[in-house]
C-alpha cells in the first residue's frame, strides 16, 4: 500500500509542481492516497491494471493515473527479495520444495 502510495504521490506532484510541496505535509492528502493505494491493491490482484483516482486531493484537485500488476511487482520487487531467503530456508528445514 505504502509503495502505490509513494509513488502516486510522485506522479501528481510531477503532474501539478505548484502543489508539489504542500501535498507532501497535508495528512488528509496522504491519507487519501493511501486509502485508494489499498482500493488499487485489492482491483490488481483480480485484474492486469487498475484506475487510481482520488476526487479532491489536495486544494479541489482530482488525481487519476492507471498502475499495472507488473508495475506493482516492479515496486515491490525488493520487499519479494527479502521474503525469498527465509521461505528457502524453512523449506530447507523441513526437507521440503516448492511443488510439494
Amino acid at each position: 500500500d505504502l509503495k502505490i502510495a509513494e509513488v502516486m504521490l510522485k506522479r501528481f506532484q510531477e503532474k501539478h509542481p505548484k502543489l508539489a510541496d504542500g501535498i507532501a505535509t497535508n495528512a488528509r492528502a496522504l491519507r487519501k492516497l493511501l486509502g485508494q493505494a489499498q482500493k488499487t491493491k485489492a482491483t490488481l490482484s483480480a485484474n492486469k491494471m487498475a484506475p487510481f483516482i482520488t476526487e479532491s486531493l489536495y486544494q479541489d484537485t482530482d488525481f487519476q493515473a492507471t498502475i499495472s500488476r507488473q508495475d506493482f511487482e516492479d515496486m515491490c520487487a525488493d520487499l519479494f527479495a527479502v521474503l525469498t531467503d527465509p521461505i528457502e530456508k524453512a523449506l530447507a528445514e523441513a526437507n521440503a520444495t516448492m511443488k510439494d
